[in-house]
């Protein structure tokens, strides 16, 4: 019998947000993958399924992402970093699948502490031909933390669940 996976979390978990200029963009954790055993779990850790949701200049979107959780530890691990050395230098923090062409999302920090955010999300289900592209969205230094407070609370219950930190 597999084991149902027991989450604090309530799905889908928005991990960032981004409302500005009649834009939103939303990158969430969906849920967790099917059929996951406590074997699979302990072996290979917890998987899921990642959406992101995209409203603006005619556009009124969003599907599943092709990403790991590796990925997106690996971006919360540099976007921590960028944003808390960013002051007076120029940073990019870049989430990608892992062949870097159907995901990216794009988070450039300036000197002066402002960060713009773009990014492209093509659709696996119809051969990559679809998708979603925006640039520019330019951010508050103080829209970050809550970012990276939701990113961080994910990869905790990750880590209670799984009994361990290692997502790759």
């Amino acid at each position: 019998m597999v084991k149902r996976i027991e989450s604090c979390l309530e799905l889908p978990f928005k991990l960032i947000e981004i409302n500005k200029g009649g834009e939103q963009f939303v990158f969430a954790f969906r849920c967790f993958d099917d059929d996951q055993s406590e074997y699979s779990i302990e072996m290979g850790g917890v998987t899921g399924k990642f959406e992101i949701t995209y409203r603006g200049l005619g556009i009124d979107g969003g599907f599943l992402c092709d990403l790991t959780v590796g990925n997106v530890y690996q971006f919360y691990l540099d976007l921590d970093n960028a944003y808390n050395i960013q002051r007076g230098k120029d940073i990019k923090v870049t989430m990608h699948d892992y062949s870097e062409d159907r995901t990216m999302l794009t988070f450039s920090f300036d000197k002066t502490g402002h960060c713009v955010v773009g990014g492209f999300f093509k659709n696996d289900e119809n051969g990559c031909r679809n998708g979603i592209c925006f640039d520019e969205i330019e951010l508050d230094q103080t829209e970050i933390p809550p970012m990276l407070s939701a990113l961080k609370k994910l990869f905790n219950e990750l880590e209670r669940i799984q009994g361990h930190s290692n997502y790759y």
